[in-house]
Formats: structure tokens, C-alpha cells, sequence
């Protein structure tokens, strides 16, 4: 199985505010096609009329995270998910096991244990299940155990201060005299020195742009260090500029801006509401540098989105997510696809289109 950093896995949203009756988050732990999907979903919805002493109750909708990496994961991957979510509400985990079994991975948060209790169940019984263990009717756990240690399937990456949300990454060679040229300029502009990081990665990219960038960001070098949120970046454009007489600068240096959140998928239910999202890469975009300037420092204070400070970004995308961004996310994008659904326990699937 490979190894995914953790800041790939899916983040969710904390919804214990909201007023409806919480849902279960069922997540695909294999890459799926939209038919084979909806059969667990649907699975998941429908009751074992054949189950002795069922559970009173009725089932819940659910909420589906897709598994849009290329490769499938080592169920071990479930306990670094479970840590890292904004939320102690129940969650479903289809495996490739699911596939020849029907069984699937449930996970309750018990609050009097203030502990996860964990099972692998049979996919027509798994949301009675839960909704047992959220009544405090019967305890799910010991039937499966998860290991404590997500080393299998999973890395734990911690962030350096070389990848810090006040680097400047310099993606292509530069003399300290060209560099030195473009840190005036940004000092001209405002910034303050102390308030970035010089990072020079030129002599370590394959290529000296965005694309080089984010496949060093994913390298054997920087497997435990967690690549920024957001960040600036220099190019040879920059210099080619900078180096030019005052008189013949036709623009100014363009300095890149970039940020996770340009390039994160967000997942909703039918009723419009956001309850999980991936980070597929970073979208980024060539500033002038008050622009970047000013960007920045509204990132670092989230004051406003990326997409606000940059309307027209590029793209860049982590390896794993590549294939599926190639073949889906133009569809996605116009709204031919969709993941904004919920599945309703004797209605289905119901999607934002339908719903409205």
C-alpha cells in the first residue's frame, strides 16, 4: 500500500451546530466510479429485514467523502483520519474488503468513554448499528481493531520552519545581486523584512515552475514536513523584469502568489451545506507586488479567500490526485458532476438540483 501524507486525507467540516439530525459520513478508502458508489450507498440505506433483534430505531442518511486518489489505501489509514476530523460525529469506512465481503469499518465516538469504538459490520446492518451506539442501546466495540500507530498506509508529516506561511520560494537560479533587487522592491512595496523567509529551491526542482514546486513538496526529502498553506514565489520572469532599465519596465515584477485553498474540493448535502473537502493541490497566480503583498498578509489574518485575491489562478495538483483531476474535475467544474448529494434512507439519492 502506499504511504499518503496526512495533510492529503480528507478534512470535515463541524457541524454540531446545525439543526438537523446529524448524518453518517461514509468514506471510500479506493478510488470508485460513480456506479459501484452509489451500490454501497444504496446498501448502506437499505435494512436487513432478515436481522434477528434488530435495533429499534430508524436508519440515517448519509454523506459520502470519495476517494479520489489514484491508488487505494491499508485500512490503518482510518485512525489518522478519525484524529484529524473536526468532528466526533459516527463514520462508515468502505475498504476493498468491502468489495468481497460487504462488510465495512464503523467508528462511534462514545462520550462517556470519551474513546472511538470501532467494528466491522455487515453493510445493510452498519447504519442501524450506529444509530444502537449513538443511543447508548449496545457497545460496537472489539470486533475490529485499529492500530494506534498510522504508520502503515499513512505518514504523520510535521511542519519546518523552510516551509513556513512566510516563505518565498525561489524556483529558478538567481545571483544574490538579482535577488537582492527583487527583495527591494518588495521592501519598496511594504513588506517587511523579517516578515518572510528567503527558500531556495532552484537547484532541487525539475522543472523551475509550480509543477517542479509541488513534486518537490512531495519527494523522500520532504516526507515529514508539511508543505505550506500558502506562500510566494519567484520566477525568472521576475528577474527578466527586474533586471530591465526603469524606463523600458512595461509592468512590474509579478510575483506568485499560491494557497491550498485554491485548490480545495469541498463536498456538500443536498441542502447546499459544505460538510467535508480534499485539498487537491494549489491554485496560484502572478500578483504585482502590492498585490502579493497585500494578499499574503490577508491570508495569514484570514481576511479574505484566495479565490477573492486571485480571480484568474492556474492550478497545480498533487500526484495522486492528478489522474482523477484529468478526468473529472472539467465535468465537475461545470456542474455535470456532482458530489453534493445526501442518500435517504426510502428516498435514495437526493441531489442539490433535485432537492431544489
Amino acid at each position: 500500500m502506499p504511504q499518503i501524507p496526512v495533510w492529503q486525507l480528507p478534512e470535515f467540516e463541524d457541524r454540531s451546530d446545525s439543526s438537523e439530525e446529524p448524518a453518517w459520513l461514509v468514506v471510500f478508502l479506493f478510488p470508485t466510479e460513480d456506479e459501484e458508489r452509489d451500490q454501497f450507498m444504496q446498501q448502506l440505506i437499505t435494512i436487513d429485514q432478515d436481522w434477528p433483534y434488530r435495533p429499534e430505531g430508524s436508519p440515517r442518511r448519509l454523506l459520502q467523502v470519495p476517494w479520489l486518489m489514484d491508488t487505494s489505501v491499508s485500512s490503518s489509514i482510518i485512525c489518522s483520519i478519525v484524529k484529524r476530523a473536526e468532528t466526533s460525529e459516527s463514520m462508515i469506512f468502505v475498504d476493498e474488503q468491502s468489495r468481497t465481503d460487504n462488510s465495512v469499518i464503523l467508528v462511534h465516538y462514545d462520550e462517556s468513554e470519551d474513546a472511538f469504538q470501532t467494528v466491522r459490520a455487515p453493510i445493510n446492518r452498519a447504519n442501524m448499528l450506529l444509530v444502537a451506539a449513538a443511543g447508548e442501546d449496545i457497545c460496537i466495540d472489539g470486533l475490529v481493531s485499529l492500530p494506534e500507530n498510522p504508520e502503515e498506509g499513512v505518514l504523520i508529516t510535521q511542519r519546518n520552519k523552510c516551509s513556513s506561511e512566510e516563505s518565498i520560494f525561489i524556483l529558478e537560479s538567481m545571483t544574490g545581486d538579482e535577488i537582492q533587487k527583487i527583495e527591494t522592491a518588495l521592501l519598496a512595496k511594504g513588506l517587511h523584512d523579517d516578515f518572510f523567509t528567503w527558500v531556495d529551491v532552484s537547484s532541487k526542482l525539475e522543472s523551475p515552475d509550480m509543477e517542479g514546486l509541488i513534486a518537490y513538496f512531495e519527494s523522500e526529502e520532504n516526507e515529514f514536513r508539511t508543505p505550506p498553506s500558502y506562500f510566494l514565489a519567484v520566477d525568472r520572469e521576475a528577474v527578466r523584469i527586474t533586471n530591465l532599465p526603469a524606463e523600458k519596465q512595461k509592468r512590474e515584477c509579478p510575483i506568485i502568489l499560491a494557497s491550498k485553498d485554491g485548490g480545495r474540493l469541498s463536498f456538500g448535502d443536498e441542502l447546499g451545506d459544505t460538510h467535508s473537502r480534499i485539498n487537491l493541490g494549489y491554485g496560484f497566480q502572478a500578483l504585482g507586488i502590492e498585490e502579493a503583498i497585500n494578499a499574503s498578509v490577508n491570508l495569514s489574518v484570514g481576511n479574505m479567500d484566495f479565490e477573492e485575491l486571485a480571480p484568474g489562478p492556474e492550478y497545480v495538483y498533487w500526484l495522486g490526485y492528478q489522474a482523477w483531476v484529468d478526468q473529472n474535475l472539467d465535468d465537475y467544474e461545470d456542474g455535470e458532476k456532482s458530489f453534493d448529494c445526501a442518500w435517504v434512507p426510502g428516498q435514495g439519492r437526493i441531489d442539490v438540483e433535485s432537492y431544489e
